[in-house]
């Protein structure tokens, strides 16, 4: 600086001014706290300190309710100072807590429960589990804890499970019956119960008819449930037959015989596996009651029906001529069974002598017997005679013994119906009987005459001689059969010059009453035989004079 006084004198003087740096203050220290949480701000760059909350102190512990700005006046050694500020944040803690699944702090013994935490975004569990959830099956009263942490921040919450006892479920009741019976089961040890047939009493009837298991759940006060069974044995009831005859005829027994179990009592007081009854009544009933090995009954019933006994009769002649038929009728039932091996209600019989038929008839099954006494008549003594053979056309000569009036038959082609001897000429051969009767019974002595009806073959000779010697004068048709005949002669060109339908026809050798000459002729012949066969013929005749 230059300096001028009052005499306007001058002089100049100089000073040189240091300009020391500012302190560079800087805060560390963790700017984020949970709420509740401390923290240390440390200053650096000088050499004192004055903090905005009066600390001089190069460090400050602080525990800010809310996000919070603390500042710093650091000064050197200069003596230079400045302020450096930094913000403390404050993060509200997060709140654990942990529910149940079952809304309760208990657990039956047995059961799992899941516990689930809230309140943070990681979970940490006493068990080292990670998962917000945690299913626990304690045995014993335990208790579980979760840390929940949200931005650092964290919070602990804890649950104490109690485990309650299960209920000791009981089934009473008598667990073996007989195929059809009941049995009451009862169950106990519960406020509650729940059978597998629906049930939700206590007791239970039931009535299997197999070996059945029931199982019921049983629910204590404090919600724990256990089970408890009971198998039902279902034994078979015994199978008891009856075996006997259903019906008996009135008056007589049968034997009724019961099987299928191992003691019996019938009605009719009895204990035997058989008895013999006889029933008057129809119907009656027999009921037997049968024990079996396993002490179950089964009963049945046994009807026998009373049948009426059958009257048994024969209607018929008690007298019979000898070789002749009777006829005897029994009646009084459905099956019959003769002493001849006959088994119908009709039979006819030929005995020779004296006899007496016995018939069984039964009804139902029930029989009863009846007789007749036959009495056979002799037949009168009668004898025709003898068998002969005749040729178509000639007759035959019956004769006959007897000591009684006869007559022959049949009554044709005969001269005498009760002459002896008479004479027959039949056309075919025929069986002639003659007929006698003495009390009553008639006899019969037979003749058969053979008629010989062999006709043979048409014959129409090859040649005739028309002289009017007597021999050979005419040609025509020959057979011992003939009925019809139709004869004709043709000459070599066809004009038919002879025809005759009679069986005797003969042609003379002429035509419209000339005489034909020596030549041959053609024949044709239709005939008929007393036998009904029709027989043709055609051939050549020669005629010589």
């Amino acid at each position: 600086v230059t300096v001028t006084d009052a005499n306007g004198c001058v002089n100049t003087a100089n000073s040189t001014v240091t300009v020391n740096p500012l302190p560079n203050p800087a805060i560390s220290g963790t700017s984020l706290i949970c709420n509740g949480s401390a923290t240390t701000l440390t200053a650096s760059g000088g050499t004192s300190y004055v903090w905005n909350n009066g600390a001089t102190s190069p460090s400050i512990n602080v525990s800010p309710m809310a996000d919070s700005t603390y500042l710093v006046t650091a000064t050197d050694a200069n003596g230079c100072s400045d302020t450096v500020s930094t913000l403390v944040q404050v993060i509200s803690n997060p709140t654990a807590n942990i529910t149940s699944s079952n809304g309760t702090n208990f657990v039956c013994n047995g059961s799992t429960v899941t516990l689930t935490a809230t309140g943070g975004g990681t979970y940490t569990w006493n068990d080292a589990s990670t998962l917000d959830s945690l299913v626990v099956s304690p045995i014993i009263n335990t208790t579980y804890s979760v840390i929940v942490e949200v931005g650092g921040c964290s919070d602990t919450a804890t649950f104490a499970v109690t485990v309650n006892n299960l209920p000791t479920a009981i089934v009473t009741g008598n667990n073996t019956i007989c195929n059809g019976e009941t049995t009451t089961l009862t169950a106990s040890g519960g406020i509650s119960y729940s059978w597998n047939t629906g049930s939700t009493l206590d007791s239970i009837i039931v009535s299997p008819t197999a070996d059945s298991s029931y199982v019921v759940t049983v629910t204590d006060a404090n919600g724990c449930v256990n089970t408890a069974n009971s198998t039902v044995t279902v034994n078979a009831l015994p199978v008891v037959i009856i075996n006997g005859a259903s019906s008996v005829c009135n008056g007589q027994s049968t034997t009724l015989n019961a099987t299928g179990a191992n003691s019996y009592v019938w009605n009719t007081t009895e204990t035997t596996s058989t008895i013999n009854v006889a029933p008057t009544i129809n119907p009656t009933t027999y009921q037997v009651i049968g024990t079996g090995a396993n002490g179950c009954k089964d009963s049945t019933q046994f009807v026998v029906n009373v049948i009426p006994k059958p009257v048994a009769s024969i209607t018929g002649s008690s007298s019979v001529c000898f070789g002749n038929i009777l006829a005897l009728t029994a009646s009084g039932g459905k099956i019959y069974s003769w002493d001849t091996g006959d088994s119908t209600a009709n039979i006819n019989v030929a005995p020779i002598d004296t006899i007496i038929y016995t018939v069984i008839v039964i009804e139902n099954g029930c029989a009863d017997t009846a007789s007749i006494n036959i009495n056979v008549i002799p037949l009168p003594i009668i004898s025709a005679y003898s068998d002969t053979t005749i040729i178509m056309g000639h007759s035959a000569v019956l004769t006959v013994a007897s000591n009684t009036p006869y007559s022959w038959s049949p009554n044709e082609a005969i001269s005498c119906t009760d002459c002896s001897p008479t004479t027959v000429n039949p056309k075919e051969t025929t069986t002639y009987c003659a007929t006698t009767t003495k009390n009553g019974c008639p006899n019969t002595s037979c003749v058969t005459v053979v008629v010989d009806n062999i006709c043979g073959s048409l014959f129409v000779p090859n040649a005739f001689t028309p002289n009017g010697d007597g021999s050979n004068d005419c040609v025509m048709v020959y057979n011992n059969c003939l009925q019809g005949v139709l004869f004709r002669i043709y000459s070599r060109w066809g004009v038919m010059l002879f025809e005759s339908d009679k069986i005797d026809g003969c042609w003379d050798g002429t035509y419209n009453g000339s005489e034909m000459n020596t030549g041959v002729y053609v024949f044709t012949v239709k005939a008929t035989l007393i036998n009904g066969e029709e027989v043709e013929l055609k051939g050549n005749v020669s005629l010589f004079r």
